[in-house]
């Protein structure tokens, strides 16, 4: 037994050794002109005065994706569709066009928790969350963490609990009893909770009125509110944070019939400098942004 053991160790460790090289026989150079158009496009809109003299190297890679080098030492991944993987700074700068891709509840923490810290690797992970990616955000702290696909914290280091604690409401910050007694007078809330850096109140839970209200836990400032359904309490929450109607009256104009889901205010010097994020659901949805006084900036397809 003992020697059939060895002859069959003996043959397969080279099988096995061969297999390895024909994997990484099947890593071939290509040229820019040969990757898919998604990825062509891609770079041409998310870096500025592109042009493919910046490109080091051009890798399709055994499982048909590409991996993309420049000389400034920043590297790209893609998958076989040509849609963006990764992206390896290196010491470059997160250009803001690719930030505005992620979940502005993710910059919006990073921002937050760990002021002044940049971005040094992005890369989208498995479905952590019920549709769509999750995200892989290393800081150049070193420090690793994990969002699901809307943004929310699924692992930082920072805290061994999972970062969730139950509140009551007596115990909330002034700023945020006061802004719920403000929207939701005469409510009560169905659950309070600490998560990371915000406090969530949620109305309504599990229904389909559902709406649920971020804040700073911090200083108890607003940071977001989302809703299931038409609901006038964004509608208030907008313009009352925003201090005007113009937020509200670009919406009603341009996207007519679409469903207001979400209102935050946007990570500031991530995405933009400063102002606020809408969210409105429909076929498409979309991201829309705003400045400071509610200038529309610009309009993403979610």
């Amino acid at each position: 037994m003992k020697k059939l053991f060895l002859v069959l160790t003996v043959l397969v460790m080279p099988l096995l050794f061969i297999a390895c090289s024909d994997d990484d026989d099947k890593d071939q150079s290509i040229t820019f002109s040969e990757v898919p158009k998604t990825t062509q496009a891609f770079l041409k809109e998310h870096f500025v005065d592109f042009n493919e003299a910046d490109i080091q190297s051009v890798t399709l890679e055994g499982d048909g994706s590409y991996d993309i080098k420049f000389k400034n030492r920043i590297e790209m991944d893609f998958y076989p569709n040509g849609v963006w993987k990764d992206i390896d700074l290196n010491g470059n700068a997160l250009p803001q066009s690719i930030a505005m891709l992620l979940p502005e509840k993710a910059l919006t923490y990073l921002s937050s928790t760990y002021p002044g810290v940049l971005i040094e690797e992005v890369e989208k992970t498995g479905p952590y969350a019920e549709v769509g990616q999750g995200y892989k955000i290393e800081l150049r702290n070193d420090r690793e963490i994990y969002f699901d696909a809307q943004g929310n914290v699924l692992k930082d280091k920072t805290d061994g609990n999972g970062g969730k604690q139950d509140v009551k409401f007596e115990d909330l910050l002034p700023a945020t009893k006061e802004f719920l007694t403000t929207y939701f007078k005469g409510q009560t809330p169905t659950n309070i909770e600490k998560e990371w850096n915000t406090v969530k109140v949620e109305y309504n839970s599990e229904k389909a009125n559902e709406v649920e209200i971020e804040f700073f836990s911090k200083d108890g400032s607003f940071y977001s509110v989302e809703v299931e359904t038409v609901n006038d309490a964004i509608r208030a929450i907008i313009k009352g944070v925003s201090g005007s109607d113009a937020i509200l009256v670009y919406l009603d104009k341009e996207h007519t019939g679409g469903v207001i889901e979400e209102f935050s205010i946007a990570a500031s010097g991530v995405t933009i400098d400063k102002g606020y994020v809408v969210e409105v659901g429909g076929k498409p949805d979309y991201k829309i942004y705003f400045d400071i006084d509610g200038k529309h900036l610009k309009t993403l397809r979610d």
